[in-house]
This record gives structure tokens, sequence and C-alpha cells, in this order.
């Protein structure tokens, strides 16, 4: 009877234990999603100004990587060729857009710390915390995903119909006690399939 009561007490203190860790998981995911939720604001009103080298063009860039104003100066097309100036501008709006991302991952960096990714939790799985790590499809969904054939739900290997039934099987792939008989049965003129 004292084994019993021993087996009660380790039961209770691992239920409080384990009680006590979800209290503190749940409070801190609740402290995430409020920093999330913050962080999300602060992003929303990212962006960034990027003038050239040159002084020609200024490029102002939303927090979406939206280009929001742009800027030319008044002698823009006396010094400089179309040609230029295309590039000039294809330029800082790239740089523009990258101070953006470049602020708006800084925002978020502080989140990740303490808080395991995918494969801490479950062995094998892909990352979300760097992008591209995601595994090879199995070779059967590689098929599909480039166009091949993907297996007809009604068929089993080899295209034959599966045997539901499970009576034998005659040589056209038909239960023997199908009812229908082999030369009018069919829905097909001339009683084959």
């Amino acid at each position: 009877m004292e084994n019993h009561g021993n087996n009660i007490a380790n039961l209770e203190a691992r239920n409080s234990a384990m009680r006590q860790t979800m209290d503190s998981l749940l409070s801190t995911f609740r402290q995430k999603q409020e920093e999330i939720r913050e962080v999300q604001e602060q992003a929303a009103q990212a962006n960034a100004e990027v003038t050239s080298r040159d002084g020609l063009v200024t490029v102002r860039v939303g927090s979406t990587g939206t280009v929001e104003q742009i800027v030319l100066a008044p002698t823009a097309f006396s010094r400089s060729t179309p040609e230029k100036l295309s590039r000039t501008l294809t330029e800082v709006i790239q740089q523009a857009g990258d101070q953006v991302r470049q602020q708006v991952s800084d925002l978020f960096a502080p989140l990740h710390r303490g808080v395991p990714d995918l494969p801490d939790l479950v062995e094998g799985a892909p990352s979300l915390r760097t992008p591209g790590t995601l595994p090879e499809p199995p070779p059967e969904r590689a098929e599909r995903a480039e166009g091949g054939p993907a297996p007809s739900p009604s068929t089993s290997r080899g295209g034959v119909p599966p045997n539901v039934g499970g009576a034998p099987l005659t040589s056209r792939g038909r239960p023997e006690d199908d009812d229908e008989d082999d030369t009018g049965g069919s829905v097909m003129r001339g009683g084959r399939w």
C-alpha cells in the first residue's frame, strides 16, 4: 500500500511540474504576442530615403518596399543621360528597399531570441528562421510537381482497380462472382471493355 501512495505522490508532483511548465509557456506566449503587435506597429512606420551620390535622384520607400516618392534634381536632365538616370533611379530604389528590409528585420530579430525553432521541437523539420531550408519532396510528389502522372485514387498499383469486395479476380481484373457476363454486360458496344 505504501508503494501505491508513493506512485500517487510522484504522479501528483509530475503533474504539478507539468502544470507550472504549461503556465510558463502560456505566459511567454502571451508576452510574445504583445511584443509582436508592438513590433508590427513599428515596422509599419519604417521607411528609407536614399539620395544618389551625384545628388540627382532621391527616393523614399515605405515599409512594404513600395516607392512613395521620387525627387529629381532640377538639373537632372541636363547633367545626365536618360540611360544613366535610369540606372541611377534603379540603384537608389534598390538601396532604399534594402534599407527598409534591414530595418524591419532588425525590429523582428529580438523576437526570435529564446524561442525554439521547429527543428528544436520536431526532428528533421525545416527551419522557420532560415529561408530555403525546406527538405526535398519525396520522389512521388516531385514527379507530380513537375507535371508527371499522379496516381488515380480509384486504382491501385499498375492501374488495376482495387479489389474492394475481396472476391477472387478473373484474368480481366474483375471479381469472379461479378453478375455481368463477359459478352454483353458491358456498357461499351460489343461486350468488350
